[in-house]
């Protein structure tokens, strides 16, 4: 059932986040100064499930698109990541919250609001659903992404941006003829659409089973931007409490987006091959990448 009134979700900020633990469902729209843990919440569900989370504009942006909703009664925790402005973020996650768990519905909404106010833009979302027998329900629109660990750091599932080397043939013309030419070119394999007035179906993965000491962490694409999924995999195995984990995260994210080692790549840096390409953009150890920053992090 809808909030007759969504004023009462909580909005504001935890004061003492090493102890203040909230139970009810919130909206963060924090802007921040590039520190994730500075804007740490921590949440806690009906089955003692502690949750990490915290939304921030990150380095050298002016305005933080990112929205995160977590409802901790039913355990359903989203991020979402609007294009161009706030607005799209906004408005889904105001419908999410009216509207829990039930994304349809939600986007549903969201999108009659956005017609209505001309927006045409969209955004990008991430959402789980977590049931009592700590099975996880993954939806996803767009480049936000979801990935769960085993105690012991290893992938237990990924919900995330993937890219492959695809070899396609080349027309022959004439003078070649008989010459077979290829090129490659790289191919997302995830998700690309986003939830907007005109399109951006959800993708609904196949139920995940966790166990107890199971870390699923949540985020925009600030993160897989900057971070291999190796890397991610170490800091899980190297951090077992949960608030050092996310502190960890935070930090090594901070540090790359100021990074004046190696220059932010623009479109027209040259690649000797597609491999490097793929290497520069999608390693997520090569080269520093700036943008809004959320993370979201359950620890079953």
């Amino acid at each position: 059932m809808p909030a007759d009134n969504p004023e009462q979700f909580y909005t504001g900020r935890s004061a003492d986040f090493s102890e203040t633990r909230i139970r009810d469902a919130a909206l963060l729209a924090d802007q921040g100064n590039g520190d994730l843990a500075e804007n740490l919440h921590i949440f806690e569900t009906p089955e003692g499930i502690v949750v990490y989370a915290a939304t921030d504009r990150g380095i050298g942006q002016n305005e933080n698109h990112d929205r995160v909703v977590i409802n901790p009664n039913t355990s359903q925790f989203t991020v979402l990541d609007g294009m161009a402005s706030a607005e799209p973020s906004q408005i889904l996650a105001e419908k999410i919250l009216a509207y829990p768990n039930d994304l349809t519905k939600a986007i549903e909404e969201a999108r009659s609001v956005m017609r209505a106010r001309q927006i045409y833009h969209g955004t990008c979302l991430i959402s789980a659903e977590l049931t009592p027998d700590k099975t996880l329900n993954v939806s996803q629109s767009g480049d936000c992404g979801l990935i769960a660990f085993g105690s012991d750091g290893k992938v237990k599932f990924s919900a995330t941006r993937q890219v492959k080397m695809h070899t396609l043939p080349l027309k022959v013309d004439m003078k070649d003829f008989g010459i077979q030419r290829t090129y490659q070119r790289l191919v997302d394999t995830s998700p690309v659409s986003f939830i907007s007035v005109s399109s951006g179906d959800l993708h609904d993965y196949d139920e995940v089973k966790l166990a107890e000491g199971d870390t699923v962490i949540l985020f925009s694409d600030a993160l897989w931007s900057n971070f291999s999924t190796d890397e991610l995999s170490a800091l899980v195995a190297q951090n077992r409490n949960p608030q050092d984990l996310f502190r960890r995260i935070s930090e090594d994210l901070n540090r790359k987006m100021q990074s004046a080692a190696t220059p932010l790549l623009s479109k027209d840096d040259v690649f000797s091959s597609v491999e490097e390409k793929a290497r520069c953009y999608y390693g997520g150890d090569h080269v520093p990448h700036s943008d809004n920053q959320s993370l979201v992090l359950p620890r079953v």
